[in-house]
Parts: C-alpha cells; sequence; structure tokens
C-alpha cells in the first residue's frame, strides 16, 4: 500500500501547475496510476510464474510476494506463493496464506484441495474434511474427490462416516465392484459382518458371472459359522467354474474342518491335478503336510501322493522334486531322495540349497564317489560358496586322496573367515588329512588351529590325542585332551576307548581298563575296536585267558583277522 500512496502524491504534486479543474485533472491523473500499477503487477505475476515453471521457487516466491504488496487481495498470489511455501517446510506460513486464498476466492476447488492437504498434513482431519466437502460441492462429479474424503475420514478413525462416502458414490456413479469391495472390507473392519454379506450379496446380483465374490461370500459365511450356507455359495462357485482351484481348495478346508477326511482329500487331489494351481500354492499345502505329517504317522501316505502328483503336474519345476526328496529324507528312504534332488539340480542347476542337500545326503550315503564329483560341480557353479569346498575335501579324504584333499581345504580356509564354526571343521579336517598323508607337524599344526577357535571340540580334542598316542608322542597332552574329551561327553564309548588307548600308550594299563569297561557299559561292547583295545589291556596285565577271549570276540566282530589270529596265538603260548 506504501507504493500506491506515494505514487498517487507524486501524481498529485505534478498536477499543481496544470490549467485544467482539479477534479478533472485528479480523474485523468488516477487511470494513469492504476494503469501503470497494473502493468507493474501484470509484468511481476508473469515473470514469477516463469521463475516457477523454472524451478526457481525463491525467486517465484520473492515476485508473488511483490504482488501481493501491489494487491494484497490477490487469491492466485496467496495460493501460489503458498504452495512454495508448503514445499520449503513453512507449513505454518503457508496455511495461513490458503486459508486467505479460499476466502478471496471461494469458488475455486484447486484452492480448497491444497488447504484439505494442508490441514491433513497438521492432523486437522475435521478442517480437511469440510475442506473436501467444499471441494465436492463444487465439483461433484469427480470420483477421485470422494476417495480423498475417504481418506481423511479413515485417518481420523471415523469409519462410519467413511462408509457412507461410498454410497454417496455409489449415488452418483452407480454401483462399482471396486468401490463395493473397498466397502465391504470397511464394514468388516468396523464389525458389521451382515452389512458385509448383503454388499456382497448386491453384487453377485449385479454381477452373477464373476466368481471371486462368491468366494469372498464364502470365507464370510464361514467366518460367521454359517457352514451350509458357505458350502451352498461355494457349489454356486462351482457350478459356474467347474474347474476354478480355488473352489476345490476351499472345499477341500471345509470338509477337513467338517471332520470328513477322506472328501476333503478328494477336493485336495484335485486341485493338486489342476494345473492351474500355481507349483507356490501347492508347496504352501505341501509344507503344511509336512509338519502335520510329522506329528500324526496317519498323514504321510497322503502327503506322498499329493507330492508325486505335484510332480506330475509340474515335471519341470525343480522344487516339486525338491519337496519330494525333503519327504524322503524325513522318512530316512536317502537312496529314493538322492534321486530326487539330482532331478531337481538338474532343472535348476543355480540352486544352493539343493546342491547342499544332495551333497550331504551323499555324505550320510558314504558314496564318496558322487559326493567327490558332485561337490566339483557345486564348486565351479558356486565359486565363492567355501561349504561346498569343505564337502570336496572330505570327498577325498574319505577316498584316499589326500594331497587333494589338502589341497582344496588350503584354498577354502580363507573363505572361512567370517564363518569360525566351518573354519573348525576345515582345520579338523585338515588335521586328519595331513596325518594320513604322514605330514605329522602339519597335522599337529592344524589341530592346534583348530582348537583355538574351538577349546571344547571333541572331535578334534579325540582324533587329536588319539593320533599322538599311535606316534607315541607329547603323550602327556594326548592324555589331557583326551581326558578333557571324556569329561565333555562322559558317556561317549568312542571318547573312552580313545583315553583308555592313550592311558595304555602311557604304561597306565589298569587306568586305561577301567575306561574300557565304562566304555563296554555305555554300549562299546558291540564294538569291535573297543573289545580288541581291551584283549591288549588283559594281555599287558597278564591276563592272557581274558585276552584271548575279548580278542576271540573282537573276530566275531569283524576286527583284523590276521593281527588278532597272531596275537591269540602268543597268548596261547603263554597260558
Amino acid at each position: 500500500m506504501r507504493f500506491l500512496i506515494s505514487f498517487f502524491i507524486l501524481a498529485l504534486l505534478s498536477s499543481c501547475g496544470g490549467s485544467r479543474s482539479i477534479a478533472t485533472d485528479e480523474k485523468s491523473r488516477k487511470s494513469m496510476i492504476d494503469e501503470a500499477v497494473q502493468m507493474d503487477f501484470d509484468r511481476k505475476f508473469f515473470r514469477a510464474n516463469q521463475e516457477k515453471i523454472m524451478g526457481n521457487e525463491q525467486e517465484a516466491l520473492r515476485l508473488f510476494d511483490a504482488c501481493l504488496r501491489i494487491n494484497s487481495e490477490c487469491a492466485t498470489c496467496l495460493y501460489e506463493s503458498a504452495r512454495i511455501l508448503r514445499y520449503q517446510g513453512r507449513g505454518d506460513e503457508a496455511l495461513g496464506r490458503l486459508e486467505a486464498a479460499t476466502k478471496l476466492d471461494k469458488d475455486n476447488k484447486y484452492f480448497w484441495l491444497e488447504l484439505s492437504e494442508m490441514y491433513f498434513d497438521f492432523k486437522l482431519f475435521a478442517k480437511a474434511s469440510a475442506c473436501l466437502e467444499k471441494v465436492i460441492l463444487l465439483d461433484p462429479y469427480q470420483s477421485i474427490h470422494y476417495q480423498k474424503l475417504i481418506q481423511v475420514q479413515l485417518s481420523s478413525g471415523d469409519v462410519k462416516k467413511a462408509i457412507a462416502t461410498f454410497e454417496r458414490i455409489e449415488e452418483v456413479f452407480g454401483l462399482s465392484p471396486d468401490i463395493s469391495l473397498e466397502k465391504q472390507e470397511l464394514m468388516l473392519k468396523s464389525g458389521d459382518v451382515e452389512g458385509a454379506i448383503k454388499e456382497l450379496e448386491a453384487l453377485i446380483l449385479q454381477f452373477p458371472e464373476e466368481p471371486k465374490y462368491y468366494a469372498i461370500l464364502a470365507e464370510l459365511y464361514r467366518g460367521k459359522g454359517e457352514v451350509e450356507k458357505s458350502l451352498q455359495t461355494l457349489d454356486e462357485l462351482r457350478k459356474l467354474q467347474p474347474d476354478n482351484a480355488f473352489v476345490q481348495l476351499s472345499l477341500a478346508e471345509y470338509y477337513s474342518e467338517a471332520g470328513d477326511k477322506k472328501k476333503a482329500f478328494e477336493f485336495l487331489m484335485t486341485a493338486f491335478e489342476n494345473e492351474d494351481l500355481d507349483i507356490d500354492s501347492k508347496i504352501r499345502y505341501l509344507l503344511k503336510f509336512y509338519a502335520l505329517s510329522n506329528q500324526n504317522d496317519s498323514l504321510t501316505k497322503d502327503a506322498f501322493e499329493l507330492a508325486k502328483t505335484t510332480i506330475r503336474v509340474h515335471p519341470e519345476e525343480a522344487k516339486a522334486h525338491t519337496m519330494l526328496a525333503d519327504f524322503y529324507t524325513r522318512e530316512n528312504e536317502l537312496i529314493l531322495a538322492r534321486e530326487s534332488y539330482r532331478t531337481a539340480v538338474e532343472l535348476q542347476s543355480d540352486n544352493y540349497s539343493i546342491w547342499s542337500q544332495l551333497i550331504l545326503i551323499e555324505s550320510q550315503l558314504s558314496d564318496f564317489k558322487s559326493m567327490l564329483n558332485e561337490s566339483q560341480r557345486a564348486m565351479d557353479l558356486f565359486p565363492n560358496q567355501v561349504t561346498f569346498y569343505y564337502f570336496n575335501g572330505l570327498a577325498n579324504s574319505q577316498l584316499k586322496n589326500y594331497p587333494a584333499a589338502i589341497s582344496v581345504m588350503n584354498e577354502a580356509l580363507p573363505m572361512a573367515e567370517l564363518n569360525p564354526n566351518l573354519k573348525v571343521q576345515l582345520l579338523s579336517s585338515l588335521g586328519d588329512s595331513y596325518y594320513f598323508n604322514e605330514q605329522h607337524e602339519e597335522s599337529d599344526d592344524a589341530y592346534d588351529k583348530a582348537l583355538l577357535l574351538d577349546p571344547n571340540n571333541v572331535y578334534v580334542l579325540n582324533n587329536y590325542s588319539y593320533f599322538l598316542s599311535l606316534r607315541k608322542l607329547n603323550l602327556d597332552r594326548a592324555k589331557s585332551m583326551s581326558k578333557k574329551c571324556v569329561e565333555l561327553e562322559p558317556t561317549s564309548p568312542t571318547y573312552l576307548d580313545t583315553y583308555a588307548w592313550v592311558l595304555f600308550q602311557a604304561g597306565e594299563s589298569e587306568e586305561a581298563k577301567k575306561a574300557l569297561e565304562l566304555a563296554m557299559n555305555f554300549g562299546g561292547a558291540e564294538n569291535g575296536e573297543i573289545l580288541s583295545h581291551y584283549g591288549d589291556v588283559l594281555n599287558s596285565l597278564g591276563d592272557f585267558q581274558g585276552a584271548i577271549k575279548y580278542w576271540e570276540k573282537a573276530r566275531e566282530k569283524g576286527q583284523a583277522e590276521t593281527t588278532l589270529k597272531s596275537k591269540i596265538d602268543v597268548a596261547k603260548k603263554k597260558l
């Protein structure tokens, strides 16, 4: 206003030297002033919009403010500057300008829309709703305005008003499936199950060929406990779509809940035979059966039937073969499991988990040749997966390819830095391979490194102490490690046998005898090696008759015939 006043005063002063009447002079000069001011305003307004379009918000804001200094009642200037302020995070200033803009121009829907969003940002939901009602009044045939109103109403927690707004949409635009379904979901959230059912019934009347409405209605009846109505609805849907896998699955679930297991399985099998039911849905059901049949053996047969049906319908799906393999593995049918895993990796060779399972099965079957070949293939496919290097090294070691085992496990060690458990396994296997390759210093070093990482690893403690006793070196340390092993697992016949053998090698035959007797009490009496060791200890104590007796038992268990026969012959001569 200061600019207008000063301009007017200047014009008035300049009129002093004129010959026209003051009134006529005044009218003419006021017209000139208004025109000049308007031109200045238009120029600034045009430039402000240019700057806004080019993304120069700050300059645009400065120019809109300049326009407002010329004409404080420019609603558009208030609106545009408010939008910039809002973008800059100056919400309070923006809100004031938008409120002023809507007072100046009450019929501009864009002003009301922007103001509703501002109120929404400030969580002033009642005011935001009022703004949107004004927008709807100005522009009643745009469904987006109603949708925004519903969003505000739901944000304020007023579900009933949101449902009422959905009904207004239907009054203006007619019945819409999407709107009806949204309204039905809101009714369910508000606990109005009957209203939701009526909404779906109306949809079915309007669109009787649309199957999903029957399915949702059946679910609602089921949730309400009206099983007969639910089944009736599903039967109607089945007539409409006899090959609908969803219907088949739903009927299977209903009959299962009703206790009719036979009929439930019939519908489930029909669904599994249906090519339209995707593999992932079938796998989800099989996983459910996997868990249930683990607790209920009577379901195992059904589970296998479903798994085999899945393969018949989806023979090229690796996950179908993997699922069957998982069932076989659980039932300890390892050879059948292996065949299914092999098929799976041929179909999906880039699946790490399937390769892991397959190679683990080979290990359990002690098929180390296959384990070696398959772990090598897996290493080629997954060069950064240290697990396959470990399996490959283990297979080489079991096949007595000790140099190859040592090489691959040394290659794997740096890859296992972030996996200390696997690193211990690698080091312990390295210790074994080095020992059998007669690289005893390297073997000791590998075991020592393993124990630094895991001092209580019974496998390492046992093997390290046993191999030291066979070499008759560091027997005190061997005895200490073996004793610790027994303390950790006092009922293990294997660890008791090792401890006894270390004691025996150290010349402590009486203590060795006690340890072996404990081992036999804990199941070692069926182990040929333990029986043979007990015979050795008895022989060292002069009990030749007892020694012969246990060596004979060891022979019956398949221990080395030639060695034992020689020992028995020598002992008999001492009787």
